[in-house]
């Protein structure tokens, strides 16, 4: 008898089998228990946690592409890893799943993709992270001429820069894109 209903991931009960006070007879899972565990990056988890409303009890949405279809869940980050993760070079976080029923059940070991809200950057521009060069200069078209823009950068979303100043509304900023194995490049403006 288990203390709770559960699903069972591993059994080595056979009939007619001996069992004593220290053999694992049953592995079970309490699907109403799940956690998510996923990684910060160094810089987001200190731009989070420093943030007004810190890092736990932070709302996360998970989401689980099965079968073709993509399934959604949410959850509460609940507390972070005792120290940082050597192989992933950040900091581990750990939410517990809210159970819902949306026709699957989230399954312990799923690839699931999270979703965590962020600090707002207000007056800020998005730009391709090619558009950036030496850490705090882009480019700008001004009358068909290249124009260095000392800038300032908020944050790094993924492959995008967050500028905090240096451009204005509707300045067209040169972006650099490459091939994969490097022996080409085209130079795109991006109005934004």
């Amino acid at each position: 008898t288990a203390p709770f209903t559960g699903i069972v991931k591993s059994s080595s009960a056979e009939i007619g089998r001996a069992i004593t006070a220290n053999d694992v007879v049953v592995s079970l899972y309490e699907a109403e228990t799940l956690e998510v565990k996923f990684t910060l990056t160094d810089a987001q988890y200190g731009r989070i946690q420093t943030s007004a409303n810190g890092l736990t009890g932070r709302p996360l949405t998970l989401t689980w592409t099965v079968g073709g279809q993509r399934y959604s869940w949410t959850a509460t980050v609940d507390r972070l890893g005792a120290e940082i993760s050597s192989t992933r070079g950040g900091v581990e976080v750990f939410g517990k799943v809210k159970a819902v029923d949306n026709g699957v059940v989230l399954r312990p070991g799923a690839f699931v993709e999270v979703k965590i809200p962020d600090v707002v950057f207000k007056d800020t521009f998005k730009v391709p992270d090619t558009a950036l060069y030496d850490d705090d200069k882009v480019y700008t078209n001004v009358d068909g001429k290249l124009k260095e823009n000392r800038v300032s950068v908020a944050a790094f979303d993924g492959e995008f820069a967050i500028l905090s100043s240096g451009i204005n509304q509707g300045d067209q900023v040169i972006v650099v894109s490459t091939t994969p194995d490097g022996t080409s490049f085209t130079v795109n403006g991006t109005a934004l």
